[in-house]
């Protein structure tokens, strides 16, 4: 999936299955949008906790 902040491609994220109780989150960030960057951390932090619920 990607979106844009400000007109400027942020960044595309993927999920990948690694097995029955495992996945990877992968974000993808253009050099333009590199600030976004905490953003993409922030949220890698908040989906780690959904997951652990």
């Amino acid at each position: 999936m990607e979106w844009s902040v400000a007109r400027v491609p942020a960044t595309g994220h993927r999920v990948e299955a690694l097995g029955p109780e495992r996945c990877r989150v992968a974000f993808e960030i253009p050099p333009l949008a590199a600030g976004y960057a905490v953003v993409c951390r922030r949220a890698l932090g908040k989906i780690a906790r959904l997951a652990e619920r």
